[in-house]
């Protein structure tokens, strides 16, 4: 019931995809990678586990195809060094995050990041898009049992910050992360990759935008139930 919403407290932001266009550079990685211990994977295949963790990619791949040679460790952290190179030379905001990010700030709220990809390139990509100073957590699915889409990585975030996970949003790109949200109990907030809009989770969240250029300071508002 909107009426029964609490206040928001924190703001919660997921990274690949949200923050940053890092997808591309995750596909592309991917596909290099698993090319290189004898797997052949199309650019569109990568879709299918967009959100999860890469040895959770890396051991999906393995199940449905095989590699010749290579442990699941050694292609995830080869896939990893890849996006980070990815990152450091071409990152960049994607467009009205910055807006967003700061909007939250000056209302007061908690910010988090909440993310799939190991802590060392949350850090890279926050440091090369200038985020790396604002915001007061940051969340990787890394060590954690499980990651999206299964709401551990949000229910961590919201213990961490000391707030109840109905006082949060959560900004997300993936219908994996959507999941991960909305099982968590939060407001969600989406912004799909565009080959990903038509999928039917993306009904039950409280905004859908192609793009964070679309907020506006009244989203806050109707997300807090006062409009």
């Amino acid at each position: 019931d909107e009426g029964t919403f609490l206040m928001i407290r924190a703001a919660l932001f997921d990274m690949d995809g949200l923050l940053a266009d890092t997808e591309p550079f995750w596909r592309q990685a991917q596909v290099e990678v698993f090319a290189a211990h004898g797997l052949q994977l199309q650019t569109r295949d990568c879709l299918q586990t967009m959100g999860m963790r890469v040895h959770e990619v890396v051991a999906y791949w393995e199940s449905q195809k095989g590699f010749s040679h290579g442990s699941t460790h050694e292609i995830s952290e080869k896939i990893v060094q890849r996006v980070i190179q990815k990152v450091e030379q071409s990152a960049q905001a994607l467009p009205g995050v910055k807006e967003v990010v700061y909007s939250a700030k000056k209302r007061g709220l908690l910010l988090a990041v909440v993310s799939s990809s190991h802590k060392i390139l949350i850090d890279s990509l926050l440091q090369k898009i200038q985020l790396k100073d604002v915001f007061d957590l940051v969340v990787s699915a890394q060590h954690l049992s499980f990651g999206k889409p299964h709401p551990m990585p949000y229910l961590e975030a919201a213990g961490m910050l000391c707030v109840q996970n109905k006082e949060c949003v959560a900004f997300e790109d993936s219908p994996n992360g959507v999941k991960s949200a909305l099982e968590a109990g939060m407001r969600v907030v989406a912004v799909p990759d565009k080959e990903q809009k038509n999928n039917p989770i993306f009904a039950s969240t409280h905004f859908t935008f192609s793009s964070l250029e679309e907020w506006t300071e009244d989203c806050w508002n109707i997300l807090q139930g006062k409009i």
